[in-house]
């Protein structure tokens, strides 16, 4: 889900790098808590999501040379949300990876009108150069990034990138500890097959998945989450066999996560059942008014 700005524009910030593995770090974009990859290798480092704003994009750059003692080569992005593409002019000058759904997503009304507060505009939105659609390789010298494509999930475009000598994956917002953001763009229907892959590269116990806002899940947490977003699509199948429509399916529902971050996609479910002739009867179907009684 695209995280709209709120009207007074937070300040935008970004935290110290922190070593999660060798020559692998992250950073904390503010206003939206954005995780920011960074891996090193002989050849030069990878970026993993760009942040906010232009500015914001410049100081992740900068600090991050600073911090891999290499030039940064390239930027890989996990999807076209304003916290994680919004710093992309930074970075213009390099190889872009990406999706290859992702580019057509830079036009987006939506991601333009959260962008525009922040003083960025579609100009400041390179299109990627290096694109994919399963899987690709970004090779730093001594070292490979794997970036995946995962399917639907919180977009129509998610990707991670696999750090696997250093057992942990850049995991975007396909998971995150707080619950997930199911936005208008995202598919409850299959998010769980999507999550199903990046368990499968979590190889061992002791791999760590790192989501596009808050601290690490181990393969455990990814699993149960998985578990969870399942459970709403067959929630709302409930639902509308008990004659609930989605006005009151915040009240009526038993759901995993806070009603805020999962609205949307709750109402996307309720459409999806819809369009398969499955909605929300005020009675049981007992007596078609077209049949006469004898």
């Amino acid at each position: 889900m695209s995280h709209g700005p709120s009207p007074a524009v937070p300040s935008v910030a970004l935290g110290p790098w922190e070593a999660i593995g060798e020559r692998t770090w992250r950073a904390v974009a503010e206003p939206e808590s954005v995780t920011i990859g960074l891996v090193a290798g002989t050849g030069g480092a990878l970026v993993i999501d760009t942040g906010s704003t232009p500015a914001q994009g410049a100081e992740i750059r900068r600090t991050a040379e600073a911090v891999a003692g290499v030039p940064v080569v390239a930027v890989a992005l996990t999807h076209a949300h304003y916290d994680h593409v919004g710093g992309l002019a930074a970075f213009r000058d390099l190889p872009i990876h990406a999706q290859r759904q992702l580019g057509a997503h830079l036009t987006d009304p939506a991601l333009l009108a959260d962008l525009a507060p922040y003083g960025a505009s579609a100009a400041d939105l390179p299109v990627p150069t290096h694109t994919f659609g399963v899987a690709h390789a970004v090779d730093l010298g001594d070292r490979v990034v794997e970036l995946i494509s995962v399917g639907r999930a919180h977009t129509d475009h998610d990707a991670i990138a696999v750090v696997a000598d250093a057992r942990l994956i850049f995991a975007g917002d396909i998971v995150e500890p707080a619950g997930p953001q199911l936005g208008p763009d995202a598919d409850p229907e299959r998010w769980p097959g999507s999550l199903d892959h990046l368990i499968g590269l979590m190889l061992r116990p002791d791999w760590l998945a790192y989501p596009g806002h808050g601290g690490p899940m181990a393969m455990a947490d990814v699993t149960l989450q998985r578990g969870w977003i399942a459970s709403i699509l067959g929630e709302v199948t409930n639902l509308v066999s008990d004659g609930i429509r989605y006005e009151d399916a915040e009240q009526r529902g038993d759901w995993p996560f806070p009603w805020q971050r999962i609205a949307p996609g709750v109402r996307t479910a309720y459409d999806l059942l819809a369009a398969r002739g499955f909605a929300p009867r005020d009675q049981l179907p007992i007596i078609r008014k077209d049949v006469r009684e004898d």
